[in-house]
């Protein structure tokens, strides 16, 4: 396959955010890491669990919600999970881009990751709000490994 070889891969939540791979502001050393699509309950999780255990450094691209903080801690063991920085977080936040509704309805994941002591999860939570990965590609947030 396409990523045989590949030393780091980057898994991606959402199809949206693997077709505009370009838009993101990556951290400099994953530059040139491909984005590899998770799948959905629709495709099997299962190809890129498999692929994971192959490649020696993977990287975790979520929404960054609890929702997609749960998926980043618990399918494919990576390095580490990609999100904006804190200033980007702050950007998309005074922007009005950010997700009060989908850190309500994913409310309830909020203690088991509040335990996980996660710098991701103090950032959600101050927001309380979740951030797609669409407004982070609009908006061209600089994106950091948080891990």
């Amino acid at each position: 396959g396409l990523v045989a070889g590949q030393r780091r891969i980057i898994i991606v939540e959402n199809l949206q955010a693997m077709l505009h791979a370009s838009r993101y502001a990556l951290p400099e050393d994953l530059i040139d890491a491909p984005f590899v699509f998770r799948g959905s309950p629709q495709f099997s999780v299962g190809a890129v669990a498999d692929l994971a255990k192959r490649v020696s450094e993977v990287y975790y691209f979520p929404d960054a919600d609890p929702q997609g903080l749960v998926n980043a801690n618990k399918e494919i063991l990576s390095k580490g999970t990609l999100a904006p920085s804190p200033e980007g977080f702050r950007a998309m936040h005074d922007a009005g881009v950010s997700k009060p509704q989908d850190y309500e309805k994913q409310a309830h994941l909020m203690p088991g990751l509040l335990a996980t002591d996660n710098p991701l999860v103090k950032i959600i939570h101050h927001y309380r709000a979740g951030f797609s990965q669409e407004s982070m590609a609009a908006l061209s947030c600089p994106l950091l490994c948080y891990v």
